[in-house]
C-alpha cells in the first residue's frame, strides 16, 4: 500500500487514516474538518489481519 506525503495510506489518491474503534475513516485524519468516507476494502482487510 502506498503511502502520502503525511505516511497515511493512499486510496484512491487520498490519504486516508482508519479509527478501528470508530469503525470510521477519514481523509487525511482530520476528524474535526476532514471529510468522512466509507472505510475503504483495504484498511478494513488489514485491520481484521490485525486483530
Amino acid at each position: 500500500m502506498e503511502a502520502d506525503d503525511s505516511s497515511y495510506p493512499v486510496v484512491d489518491g487520498k490519504g486516508v487514516v482508519y479509527y478501528s474503534k470508530e469503525d470510521a475513516s477519514y481523509i487525511r485524519g482530520d476528524r474535526k474538518d476532514g471529510e468522512r468516507l466509507a472505510t475503504p476494502t483495504e484498511i478494513k482487510q488489514l485491520a481484521d489481519q490485525l486483530k
